[in-house]
């Protein structure tokens, strides 16, 4: 089967977040499995790249930034994003790529000029959050996303099959959209369970605790003082990590995020503390081995990495139940979920396993076997090949 998956993110691209992450490890995992896979992506330079990695063919397109867009629109602009779809869209009609099936994320539309066109493969529009619904959570929609939202919306509609990270993903954009989903299924992000793996040597003290993400409001950053208040109090020599950028800075070390978290957290709570800034991809899987619990108390979270690699690692996770990491952690075997988003609730959730170094092995343990029966790439890569199959042999 020949396979192409559309996404701007990319590791080639700098920064890069999760889509990119995903999109990297979905494409290992489908071409492990001996079918043709291409990745078309933006280049991260001015020139249209194409080179072979690790057996999958990846293209970058070039897209010229738009300079005479004001600061603010550039990044949500629904100009950049129809140009991009575009580019997409003349690479196909120039017969630059020939697949079977076709994958793209339906953040900003990135397919929707390609789902246009008569002569098209079947597309699979994939629900990874989308810049709409984040701005949104944020309280940061204004009337010039109206056309983002639109293009997203537009690029679900038209889709041969729309898939999603979680089943809350699929009940949170059908009421943002204004769609009945019901046909919809729920395709998990996959981790390679032979590179994040658990550590015999974790260290039994003293008990830390990792949050990874951006640190803004959609991802719950801004509850994290008064978390990490309250634990400091109650368990002595605790330590809090957080890995992960402010996009409002561009420097590696997220200093408005940083001077937040310091002017909410108590003194405490403040020099247990430590920022990473942006960590690469290869140096998670040593990350998530050298703490013991993660905490993602996000707003929103279509279906969140950090959840399924902690997972992955042996680590018990403390998470939102309104988000993604409803269909990815059970509540009391692999980690608790915490209705609402009070500090207090998140703190007692994490006091218990701060206290109890031997629920946190139980759940460790459950997480490591869930994450390789479930969320392991041959795991992944079946349940997609079942999906494009079932729309090229309908």
């Amino acid at each position: 089967m020949k396979i192409c998956l559309i996404s701007r993110e990319y590791p080639w691209r700098k920064p890069y977040g999760g889509v990119g992450v995903s999109t990297a490890v979905l494409a290992r995992a489908l071409s492990r499995q001996g079918h043709s896979v291409s990745v078309l992506t933006q280049s991260p330079s001015g020139t249209r790249m194409e080179v072979e990695e690790d057996g999958l063919r990846v293209i970058g397109l070039p897209l010229p930034p738009m300079r005479a867009l004001p600061r603010r629109l550039a990044r949500f602009s629904a100009i950049e994003a129809a140009a991009w779809s575009c580019r997409v869209a003349d690479a196909f009609r120039r017969g630059d790529l020939r697949p079977d099936v076709v994958e793209a994320p339906a953040m900003n539309g990135e397919a929707l000029q390609l789902l246009k066109l008569r002569n098209r493969p079947p597309v699979v529009v994939r629900i990874r959050g989308g810049a709409s619904l984040g701005l949104k959570t944020r309280g940061l929609f204004r009337w010039y996303h109206v056309p983002i939202y639109r293009r997203e919306r537009r690029s679900v509609v038209l889709a041969d099959r729309v898939a999603a990270l979680s089943e809350q993903a699929l009940r949170e954009n059908a009421v943002h959209f204004r769609l009945a989903l019901d046909s919809a299924i729920v395709l998990p992000n996959p981790v390679d369970t032979t590179v994040f793996t658990p550590s015999a040597n974790r260290p039994k003290t003293p008990v830390s605790f990792l949050f990874v993400g951006r640190l803004d409001a959609v991802k719950g950053f801004d509850l994290m003082p008064s978390i990490a208040t309250i634990l400091a109090r109650q368990v002595p020599g605790i330590r809090f990590t957080f890995a992960g950028a402010d996009r409002r800075v561009s420097r590696a070390i997220p200093a408005m995020a940083t001077a937040y978290y310091r002017s909410h957290a108590s003194p405490d709570a403040a020099a247990c503390s430590e920022f990473l800034g942006v960590v690469p991809v290869e140096n998670m899987p040593g990350l998530y081995r050298s703490h013991h619990v993660l905490l993602a108390p996000s707003r929103t979270d279509a279906g969140p990495r950090s959840c399924i690699e902690a997972a992955a690692c042996g680590m018990p996770v403390v998470g939102a139940r309104e988000t993604g990491m409803g269909t990815h952690v059970v509540d009391g075997e692999t980690g608790f979920l915490v209705s609402g988003h009070r500090p207090e609730a998140f703190a007692e959730r994490a006091l218990a396993l701060a206290r109890d170094r031997e629920l946190r092995q139980r759940m460790g343990r459950a997480a490591r076997r869930r994450a390789e029966t479930l969320y392991s790439l041959e795991a992944i890569a079946q349940r997609c090949l079942q999906c494009y199959r079932e729309l090229i042999l309908p």
